[in-house]
């Protein structure tokens, strides 16, 4: 055979080597492949990375506005949660509290404020929750534990935990609680009230346990007893009942596959060009909200998308009052979180 007839046939199979073997480092760039696994019996990922938003339009007019004042200061708000009597517990980075007040802004009481491992003190503030007769969780991941204080203030109870509560979620009767945990091959435990674990749940990933970061995210009550998990990088979401078993697993429209992590030595961290997704998470009756970023045109611009409760499904986008760096709904207002106020906002839709 002329070895000139073999030239274009061996150019071929070498380009289409190149090109399978570039493919395979982007889906190795990307992170671990996502796969399903027993957790997800019956559970069909829902695939909706890339659909196009729906806008709902809708008059916002801002009815308070909490920053810093005489009798307390924002350093760093991150995180609200909202009691069905429009109360906010704020967690604060800026010197490990856990701040409350009530729906006309006034100042109920603070928790935390101490540095430390004694009663009450934190060495971080990864999560807190309200419980159902007004309890204050507070998840502390360095220290390894869970602190309920009651209302006025006073420990209820100390917590010391199997493995670093991340993320926490409080039943909606107080009778149990779910902790996300970011090292492990399985990323949730569900506890009963005395803190005793019940079960572990939650494979995403091959080899979870080293790629865990990956699923770095955010869980909420999902006002049943259950939970809704939005991983932060990943751009899914999922929901679970009281017992831990799934009952959605959906992506977000901005889905654009797993984060690439960049590892040094002993280090693990998710790449600094990777583009959070979900930057808050919050649950209503009107469905699921998410604080996204989308681009419009050369420019960022945040949009709250809400998605069903009940399967995961896409349903409608807003426009943000204000740029923020987080966003919750409670049954009647909108609150945007900056890094030195939180405002209300009334919606009135049009």
């Amino acid at each position: 055979m002329n070895i000139k007839n073999l030239f274009f046939p061996l150019l071929v199979v070498v380009a289409l080597a190149a090109l399978s073997f570039g493919r395979l480092q982007e889906l190795g760039n990307k992170g671990s492949t996502l796969y399903l696994t027993e957790d997800f019996r019956g559970a069909q990922l829902l695939r909706q990375g890339g659909t196009k938003r729906t806008w709902r339009e809708e008059t916002r007019i801002k009815t308070l506005s909490i920053e810093s004042r005489p009798d307390v200061t924002l350093y760093g708000p991150l995180h609200l949660r909202i009691d069905d009597d429009d109360n906010l517990l704020v967690r604060d980075s800026g010197d490990l509290a856990i701040k409350t007040f009530d729906a006309e802004g006034r100042l109920l009481r603070i928790y935390g404020q101490v540095r430390g491992q004694g009663p009450g003190e934190f060495a971080s503030l990864t999560d807190a929750a309200l419980g159902p007769n007004g309890e204050v969780w507070a998840a502390d991941a360095t220290n390894g534990r869970i602190t309920i204080f009651n209302p006025d203030g006073e420990i209820r109870q100390t917590l010391r935990m199997p493995l670093p509560p991340y993320r926490l979620s409080v039943g909606h009767q107080g009778d149990g609680f779910f902790v996300m945990n970011t090292p492990g091959s399985e990323l949730f435990a569900r506890f009963d009230a005395a803190g005793d674990r019940l079960a572990t749940f939650g494979t995403f990933l091959e080899n979870q346990g080293v790629n865990a970061m990956a699923l770095d995210g955010l869980i909420e009550p999902d006002g049943d007893g259950g939970f809704i998990y939005g991983a932060r990088y990943a751009g899914l979401l999922a929901g679970y009942d009281s017992s831990g078993t799934v009952r959605f697993f959906a992506e977000t429209v901005d889905h654009q596959g797993l984060p690439k992590l960049n590892r040094n030595g002993g280090q693990t961290w998710i790449d600094r060009e990777t583009v959070i997704t979900i930057h808050s998470l919050s649950v209503t009756s009107e469905g699921l909200h998410v604080l996204a970023t989308e681009e419009e045109g050369f420019r960022l611009r945040g949009a709250i998308d809400t998605y069903s409760l009940s399967d995961g499904r896409y349903l409608y986008s807003r426009r943000l009052p204000e740029a923020c760096t987080s966003v919750k709904l409670s049954t009647h207002h909108l609150y945007t979180v900056t890094e030195t106020h939180i405002s209300r906002w009334t919606l009135t839709h049009g």
